[in-house]
């Protein structure tokens, strides 16, 4: 057995609507990116649950039965542990429901993580709640390459971040 899938999550509630993006990582090593527009009213707490328990989902679809979660709001992942009590009427179907999720699961570690650590998941959360993505309309992966030298030297080693299909 290879161990525990990792899940990084993040939320952004802006002008341009709300975003979430979430960053899983394999057992081996392989890294999924999913940005998810959302296209309702919801609070930044709610957002950041939306994020938490939107990957859960498919984690558990998978048939995984262990996840090591990561996110840099304190709230959602205290809350997730019964350190903090739930306070806020719209928060409360979510707890209820993360919860439920959890009892899916083995194993699950939570961890709050300092925002610097969690910057990717913020920008795929920022670019999520940017985009007007027509009904219907499937979007591609989204690629990203580091380049290490200027275009006009010799060929570049690229090296791919995110996405593989």
């Amino acid at each position: 057995e290879l161990g525990a899938w990792k899940m990084y999550f993040d939320e952004v509630v802006n002008q341009y609507g709300n975003g979430i993006g979430v960053l899983l990582i394999t057992p081996d090593g392989l890294h999924i990116s999913v940005a998810v527009k959302l296209d309702f009213k919801a609070t930044n707490n709610m957002t950041e649950y939306e994020a938490c328990i939107a990957r859960m989902e498919a984690l558990q679809e998978l048939g995984e039965n262990e996840v090591e979660v990561y996110g840099d709001l304190t709230l959602v992942i205290a809350q997730a542990q019964k350190l903090w009590k739930v306070l806020e009427e719209p928060l409360k179907p979510y707890q209820q429901y993360l919860d439920e999720l959890m009892g899916t699961f083995d194993k699950i570690k939570y961890a709050i993580i300092h925002k610097a650590q969690n910057q990717f998941t913020n920008a795929l959360a920022t670019l999520a709640s940017m985009v007007e993505i027509p009904e219907g309309l499937w979007t591609c992966p989204l690629e990203i390459e580091q380049k290490h030298q200027v275009v006009h030297k010799e060929k570049e080693d690229l090296v791919i971040l995110a996405i593989k299909e």
